[in-house]
């Protein structure tokens, strides 16, 4: 709180204002209009009213030396990441707006890109933005590689820092496009990348169908009635968790045999719906869990996300290093190595566009699958071998003559 009181040999808002505070202090700021053109001011806070005079006659004549051309105007203040960090979040850190399935506003992805900023808060918060160096850089991404991951512990992987350095290069790119300039450059500009994907671990664990008998027993005893239901149909589709648990009555057709997957995983987040074929076995579940939902409920699942529901059961079914995402993986593979789908069409079903995205992470293999490409191989040499034996028993074989008949020509 202040109270505005003006005095002192007739200040007032040409020559700028005081404000007297109820601490004692007093603030004085001056507006102006810079040699731009722009609209401007100088502030100070100072601890008597004799101060503050001199203040604004300092700053009248900064004022007119900087019209005049005989000095450059004040450097910009110093920012710090918690300012920036602020104004990322009230501007850009925002849930997904969309008008129609187009993306207009927002992130797709918010929950994560928040926990990014608050990671990156933790170590910066304090920092000058300028005074942000190519060895900080380097020094955060050692930190978060040695810090324990929140959940379950254990060390944690390259690609969490990395994640988080990229928000924090695309909060700097944001710092500079303000008017005037929060920074000038990025210290990313300063060395080799610190983002180095191609150290990312890929991930391809897939399920047994030993380790599918384990997990399924073990849902079948959960305390959650569907999640039985949802690890089936994960595994029929290669659904993912979100498009899974947003269906609802009217993204089934069942004598049509599929269903609407709706994803929001399209370029600049545009909303994509794509056909999901439903199998006979996943029809007749369908039909059985659509019978025991309460009446009047229009989603197809009860809960948005099974996190902690998952969680106990892949405990208690030993398998503590399955993700809900490698349930996808699963079924991608099968549908290629198993079931001996075309992949173009495998593509289509999964909602996926990159050929390389496509064979590199989804399509795995796993003990099984390199076993019986093995044997095929046998199998094919096998048959290869056989081959000279049975050309060359052709080839004794007398040929039949060829008689032709001829009834005469007209």
């Amino acid at each position: 709180m202040a109270t505005n009181k003006k005095g002192g040999g007739g200040i007032g808002k040409k020559d700028g204002s005081i404000t007297e505070r109820e601490d004692g202090r007093f603030d004085v700021r001056k507006r102006y209009i810079d040699s731009k053109g722009r609209r401007t001011s100088k502030t100070a806070r100072v601890d008597s009213r004799k101060e503050a005079i001199k203040a604004r006659n300092k700053f009248q004549a900064e004022i007119e030396a900087e019209r005049e051309g005989r000095a450059k105007p004040a450097a910009a203040r110093e920012h710090t990441f918690a300012e920036l960090a602020d104004l990322y979040a009230e501007k850009y850190l925002i849930p997904a707006q969309y008008a129609g399935r187009d993306l207009v506003r927002g992130m797709r992805s918010y929950k994560n890109r928040c926990s990014e900023v608050k990671a990156l808060r933790r170590y910066f918060d304090k920092f000058q933005l300028s005074k942000i160096t190519y060895e900080d850089l380097r020094d955060y991404h050692a930190h978060r590689l040695a810090t324990p991951k929140a959940y379950g512990g254990g060390p944690r992987k390259v690609t969490s820092p990395n994640r988080e350095l990229s928000r924090l290069r695309r909060m700097l790119r944001v710092a500079m496009h303000q008017r005037p300039a929060w920074i000038t450059r990025t210290p990313f500009e300063d060395g080799d990348p610190v983002i180095a994907t191609s150290s990312e671990e890929k991930r391809d664990r897939i399920l047994s169908f030993d380790e599918e008998t384990r997990l399924f027993a073990e849902a079948r005893r959960s305390k959650s009635k569907e999640l039985a239901f949802a690890l089936f149909m994960a595994l029929d589709t290669g659904m993912r968790q979100g498009e899974q648990y947003s269906l609802a009555d009217s993204d089934l057709d069942l004598p049509g045999r599929c269903l609407w997957a709706t994803s929001y995983k399209g370029k600049r987040g545009k909303v994509k719906r794509r056909r999901v074929p439903i199998s006979a076995d996943l029809a007749a579940a369908i039909e059985a869990h659509l019978s025991t939902r309460p009446p009047g409920m229009a989603k197809i699942f009860s809960v948005i996300n099974p996190r902690t529901a998952f969680e106990n059961l892949r405990k208690r079914a030993g398998l503590a290093d399955l993700h809900w995402h490698d349930l996808r993986h699963t079924a991608i593979t099968r549908m290629v190595h198993v079931f001996k789908l075309q992949p173009i069409e495998v593509m289509k079903i999964v909602g996926h566009s990159n050929w390389t995205t496509f064979y590199e992470i989804y399509v795995n293999t796993d003990a099984a699958i390199v076993r019986g490409i093995a044997e095929g191989i046998d199998r094919a040499r096998a048959e290869l071998a056989q081959l000279p034996a049975f050309l060359a028993a052709e080839a004794s074989e007398p040929t039949p003559e060829l008689i032709l008949e001829s009834d005469g020509v007209n």
